[in-house]
């Protein structure tokens, strides 16, 4: 398929015979796809609300059809691996499998703590790529470079007017209303990554366990992280430029005072019900942009979604799935040294000691009853039962319920 043929395709709303929006919406995608060689873009882009198939529950980038990306199989071989994690969900095994990786074989790391775009991993591939035509194997040394980052890949989201035209979001990672507030949602944005020579890691976990394991990890002393000690109110400005509803904090009981207070300090000081609901809150926009970068990757001809209560059940047979057909001269000695990576073979002491391991240090008891906090505001509940559906997760507390009607009762 060629460029010209993907970029058509990308300008294709996802509802049924619907305009895509006005030329210039049309050219702005075009040329964010442009941006990057050889790149496919992984489209989200729908109008809110009618990108669900009247007959089905789930948004139609999901279920397939014309609105789906064709994706071309790679060839030849991966001079680059992007992989990617979230909050939460596995950053410091990524970063120590990342670490183990180049030891082992030699090959080339980089790590970005930041939104990674598709400029990024061009110009990682070429590099790369370049090692690999100096190289006599036609590979870099030791096998692809690896591209590692904890947050989500750059999106570039568009809402859609009440006259049906498309434009671009004020924030560019955050869905938009059709007044262009941002706003909680799964349709509307699109990622970026080069069509060819780049395979992706990526990492995802139940969303009810990444905001216990979040507030646990938060309420930490010492502050595990700087910014968590920073006043609340810089924190409300990120939430709701997210798309976190200006009223949800009133509803916890938050109060001017609560704005000077380091994040957290008001997590402790608050009832264990509100603190872990205000944690939801905070976590949201990361949320919702894990699980449109989830549906988006399921379109790469190359990625390997890891979901992180798979990889710590089985923390060999998930590694072997990630280097076997990546480095496969150098696996034995991969999956040896990553031992280290595998919170489960280290000692009580060494478990203890580390601030990112936080579900030792609690009871299931725990966890239930801040999960059943989370479940009982109405709110809360709708968006993490859509979310847990869309990524694949089970949850009996959720029930069958359409991912359709569970975001329009968070709405």
């Amino acid at each position: 398929m060629p460029i010209v043929a993907r970029l058509r395709w990308v300008m294709q709303p996802a509802g049924k015979g619907q305009e895509s929006g006005s030329p210039m919406a049309r050219l702005e995608l075009a040329g964010a796809c442009l941006a990057g060689a050889l790149l496919t873009c992984l489209a989200l882009l729908a109008s809110r609300g009618s990108a669900f198939d009247a007959a089905g529950d789930l948004p139609l980038f999901l279920r397939g059809g014309s609105s789906v990306a064709h994706v071309l199989p790679l060839s030849g071989p991966f001079s680059l691996v992007l992989g990617a994690s979230h909050h939460k969900t596995g950053t410091v095994q990524l970063f120590c499998l990342g670490r183990v990786i180049e030891a082992a074989t030699g090959a080339a790391r980089l790590a970005r703590v930041g939104n990674v775009s598709a400029s990024d991993v061009v110009a990682a591939a070429a590099a790369a790529a370049a090692a690999a035509a100096a190289s006599d194997g036609g590979l870099p040394a030791g096998g692809p470079g690896l591209l590692l980052t904890t947050l989500p890949l750059a999106q570039q989201c568009y809402g859609r007017r009440k006259d049906g035209r498309a434009f671009r979001c004020p924030v560019q990672e955050a869905p938009c209303t059709a007044a262009g507030a941002p706003a909680l949602g799964l349709e509307g944005c699109f990622v970026s990554l080069p069509l060819a020579e780049v395979a992706v890691w990526h990492y995802v976990r139940r969303p009810l366990d990444v905001v216990v394991s979040a507030l646990w990890y938060h309420m930490q002393l010492p502050a595990p992280e700087t910014w968590i000690e920073k006043e609340f109110s810089t924190r409300r400005h990120f939430m709701q430029s997210g798309g976190v509803p200006p009223d949800v904090l009133a509803d916890l009981g938050l109060q001017r005072r609560h704005e000077r207070m380091p994040y957290g300090d008001l997590l402790r000081s608050l009832p264990e019900e509100a603190a872990v609901q205000l944690e939801f809150w905070r976590s949201a926009p990361g949320l919702y942009a894990m699980t449109r970068q989830y549906a988006a990757l399921a379109r790469h001809p190359a990625a390997l979604q890891l979901h992180y209560e798979v990889a710590q059940r089985d923390f060999n047979g998930t590694l072997l799935r990630m280097v076997g057909g990546l480095y496969p001269q150098h696996a034995a000695a991969i999956l040896q040294r990553a031992q280290e990576c595998n919170p489960l073979t280290w000692s009580p002491s060494a478990a203890a000691a580390s601030n990112h391991v936080t579900a030792g240090k609690h009871s299931p008891a725990d966890r239930q009853r801040l999960q059943a906090a989370l479940l009982a505001d109405p709110r809360i509940r709708a968006h993490l039962c859509a979310l847990t559906q869309v990524l694949g997760y089970e949850e009996s507390r959720c029930g069958v319920v359409a991912a359709r009607r569970l975001l329009a009762s968070a709405a």
